[in-house]
């Protein structure tokens, strides 16, 4: 075996190995998954998903802020999409579908690097998922999935939450009926 050129030697020893680690974690709904992505530039890893386990809790009832999206310079992109590909949202949905069983919440933050955000899905005012993302950049991208049963008609709520639990973004979209 040869050895490998100085060059690319110094880029593997260069590179941070927790650049590559994944740190997704779940407290509730079976059928959720997350992705904790790579920092924006470069990219060599495929992110894995984590399944939450399968509970409820009340959400919070929402106040006029909360009820409104909430913008926050943290959070420079969110929204739902069919699917993810390279890290990225492949589409912006303004409605899920009828024949939609899965959608994906995409959210892109700056300068939060250290610190923890959570996606909480909620329908009918009951919290069915929360997901929670490490964030180890600067700019970092995540998003979480929702497997949606037929009968759950109606509208959905993704919460954006920073490790204080105060809601940095809040996006509704609605499902079926149409």
């Amino acid at each position: 075996m040869k050895p490998l050129p100085h060059a690319l030697a110094a880029l593997f020893v260069l590179l941070p190995l927790q650049a590559f680690a994944q740190d997704a974690s779940t407290t509730t709904a079976s059928d959720t998954t997350a992705s904790d992505t790579m920092p924006s530039e470069p990219m060599a890893a495929t992110p894995e998903t984590m399944p939450a386990t399968d509970e409820s809790v009340e959400a919070p009832t929402p106040t006029a802020a909360a009820a409104a999206t909430i913008a926050d310079d943290r959070v420079t992109r969110s929204q739902f999409t069919t699917a993810i590909l390279d890290r990225e949202p492949t589409d912006d949905l303004s409605v899920i579908g009828d024949e939609m069983n899965k959608v994906f919440f995409f959210t892109e933050f700056r300068n939060m690097e250290g610190t923890t955000a959570t996606h909480r899905w909620i329908y009918g005012g009951e919290v069915k998922a929360e997901v929670s993302f490490r964030i180890r950049a600067p700019r970092w991208r995540v998003y979480s999935s929702k497997n949606l049963l037929p009968e759950w008609v109606g509208d959905w709520t993704v919460e954006v939450l920073d490790e204080s639990g105060n809601v940095l973004q809040s996006k509704t979209i609605g499902h079926g009926a149409g």
